[in-house]
């Protein structure tokens, strides 16, 4: 997803200009491997929203800054429960957060396979 970029040269990339939800769950339908996301809180939060994400896994490097932006400010966290997590030799945790079905928004898209 992009609104500065006007093509993807990198293997197994789509650029998405527009519509993001209705490319999203056309690439959801297809066979293959995971959608990641790397680096872009605003449009996680977004594909939050929109209940389009099935997994969330986030690094936590043990560093302490004294201010910035709130990682996933906007979005509701009680809609994901914390799944797995795991420890790196570095001190890095990686947090997985699965969707909790009883805090869901309604599903616009429900009838539709993913």
């Amino acid at each position: 997803m992009s609104c500065r970029l006007t093509r993807a040269d990198w293997t197994n990339t789509r650029l998405i200009r527009t519509d993001v939800e209705r490319e999203l769950l056309e690439l959801k339908a297809q066979p293959g491997k995971d959608i990641a996301i790397l680096g872009s809180s605003p449009l996680t939060v977004d594909l939050w929203r929109l209940g389009l994400v099935d997994e969330l896994r986030l690094l936590l490097n043990l560093v302490v800054l004294g201010s910035g932006a709130s990682l996933l400010a906007g979005a509701d966290l009680t809609r994901f429960d914390l799944a797995r997590t795991r420890q790196f030799s570095t001190g890095t945790l990686q947090l997985t957060y699965t969707p909790n079905p009883s805090h869901q928004p309604r599903d616009p898209h429900q009838g539709k396979t993913f």
